[in-house]
């Protein structure tokens, strides 16, 4: 092979990107979506023992901080378990995405619902 037909071979198998570079992409949003997760489980738990209060409002429902973190909790854990298992064939993914919907419909079953 001539230098320009190898040159020509490796810019198009570059042209999405280097290896390296969908690596540490892939890593920084695996560390930006565990700390999204970290900082609404800290809230969830500040709120529920009541160091966080008030209401939240969408539409016409009102929501504790509480009940409100722990649904972004729930819909983050379904997703990522689901793009997990899609992306990755990571079967046991499914087990995360099948915990998660239990906890959904507990939470709209009132099953969290506290005195706060």
């Amino acid at each position: 092979m001539k230098k320009e037909e190898i040159l020509k071979k490796s810019r198009l198998e570059n042209k999405n990107g280097d290896e390296r570079q969908h690596f540490l992409a892939e890593q920084s949003y695996t560390i930006s979506f565990a700390i999204l997760a970290a900082v609404l489980l800290v809230i969830s738990i500040l709120s529920r023992f009541n160091f966080i209060t008030g209401t939240i409002h969408i539409a016409k429902a009102s929501y504790t901080p509480y009940e409100f973190t722990l649904f972004l909790l729930l819909i983050f854990g379904i997703v990522f378990g689901i793009s997990r298992f899609l992306l990755l064939k990571n079967k046991y993914s499914l087990i995360w995405v099948f915990i998660c919907l239990v906890g959904f419909f507990m939470l709209f079953c009132g099953v969290y619902d506290y005195a706060g």
